[in-house]
């Protein structure tokens, strides 16, 4: 039941560019059932859709997209790839790290002295954004950004263990029968 006024949210661009902007923050998939229409025709809700990619027509730039979310930055994730390829090349240039580590004898003490070295610079980031938003944003999406960035690895740990059954069920979509019974 909508208004006649707000009949243009039946759209799927227009809920899709809704559910991006207001709900980038949550690691669930929101799906949709998938419609195409070809250039031209007119779909059952009379608006014209274009079958390009959504950031195409809704013009969302790289600009747009790191102005509406919080943790898209496309140059900022560049610099710290970056950072991390280039972190192994610190021990060749100086084996001791500043005096950091005890050279390496062997692979072993290598890959962790590179382990250590990426995991710091993970750390770092993380430091360093977080309070990076409490700057340009406030304190609070800061803390929120740094939970969601801390909690993640463990949602999706829960989410793809259960995947497996899911899919030799044959159940491509979660059915959410946990909410079913409420």
């Amino acid at each position: 039941h909508l208004r006649e006024d707000a009949t243009d949210y039946l759209g799927t661009w227009k809920l899709k560019s809704i559910i991006i902007k207001y709900s980038d923050h949550i690691s669930l998939p929101i799906l949709m059932r998938k419609e195409e229409w070809k250039e031209g025709e007119d779909n059952k809700g009379g608006e014209m859709v274009l079958t390009e990619e959504w950031d195409t027509v809704n013009q969302a730039s790289h600009e747009h997209k790191e102005e509406i979310k919080v943790g898209y930055n496309l140059q900022r994730k560049l610099v710290l790839i970056a950072i991390w390829a280039l972190a192994p090349l610190l021990l060749y240039v100086d084996p001791t790290l500043f005096g950091i580590f005890e050279p390496s004898t062997g692979k072993s003490d290598l890959i962790d002295q590179i382990a250590l070295i990426w995991l710091f610079v993970g750390i770092g980031g993380l430091i360093f954004r977080t309070v990076h938003l409490f700057f340009i944003r406030d304190v609070q999406t800061g803390l929120v950004w740094m939970t969601k960035i801390l909690t993640d690895p463990f949602h999706d740990l829960k989410l793809y263990c259960t995947a497996p059954m899911h899919l030799l069920r044959g159940e491509l979509i979660d059915p959410m029968q946990h909410k079913q019974g409420a």
